[in-house]
């Protein structure tokens, strides 16, 4: 009998992701760390106070493009529809549940042939969002009968629907996941990636699909002379409804 061979998890691997946990275990706290501060990956080293300022600029600028046919939104941004259609727009990914748009917007969508999906994912402290909507989500986005770029919005853009982007970036283009998070950030800001049980449901997925690279304060991690600060440093979690 052959033996069994493991291999990395990717984007479409999920087909019950529901069975599935991405829950916190002790030995991924270096990594949780370096998302959680948010000066550890920060994107303004080595630049002007110009560029920094252009650059936030950028970030705010929503939607923003996160890789390929994938771009990152608030609730505000994706009602304007001539700017979606600019950006190749033709689906939208509402992670945030019934009450982040208008029936207007909605109804508007409809009349001018946007194809509209809504996941009713909470930004809450505990939310199991990966091992609740993943798989939804991940479908949506790689749903091969649809054609145009899809954006993924909750309601500021920041949690939900951030964490959703991340996962689909790093498993599609299989980076590990602090450069991951180092991407989303200089797209979207320091602030993206705040709920600090989303941070840990990453973490967790980066673990399971063997993709947390060298550890901060290892020798090849991008973090390399990071000096990780113990978990007790840090206060409680706060609950966040972003």
């Amino acid at each position: 009998m052959g033996q069994l061979q493991s291999r990395k998890e990717t984007a479409s691997d999920y087909d019950d992701t529901t069975s599935r946990s991405y829950e916190y275990q002790p030995e991924d706290w270096p990594w949780v760390w370096a998302v959680r501060d948010p000066d550890v990956l920060g994107w303004r080293t080595g630049l002007s106070k110009e560029d920094i300022f252009e650059r936030q600029n950028l970030q705010h600028n929503l939607p923003v493009h996160i890789y390929g046919k994938v771009y990152l939104g608030s609730a505000c941004s994706v009602q304007d529809l001539s700017k979606l259609k600019k950006l190749g727009i033709r689906r939208v990914l509402n992670m945030a549940g019934p009450m982040a748009l208008k029936k207007s917007t909605i109804l508007a969508y409809k009349n001018e042939g946007f194809d509209y999906k809504r996941i009713n994912a909470l930004d809450e402290d505990f939310y199991p969002l990966l091992a609740n909507d993943w798989k939804e989500a991940h479908d949506y986005i790689h749903d091969p009968d649809q054609e145009g770029n899809v954006v993924v919005h909750c309601v500021a853009g920041l949690n939900r629907s951030v964490l959703v982007v991340a996962v689909d970036y790093m498993l599609t283009n299989q980076k590990p996941v602090l450069e991951t998070v180092r991407h989303i950030r200089w797209q979207r800001g320091d602030d993206a990636l705040q709920n600090e049980y989303f941070q840990e449901q990453l973490v967790a997925m980066a673990r399971q699909s063997d993709l947390l690279g060298k550890a901060p304060g290892t020798q090849g991690s991008i973090l390399e002379n990071a000096e990780v600060k113990p978990e007790d440093s840090f206060p409680p979690r706060s609950r966040r409804m972003i």
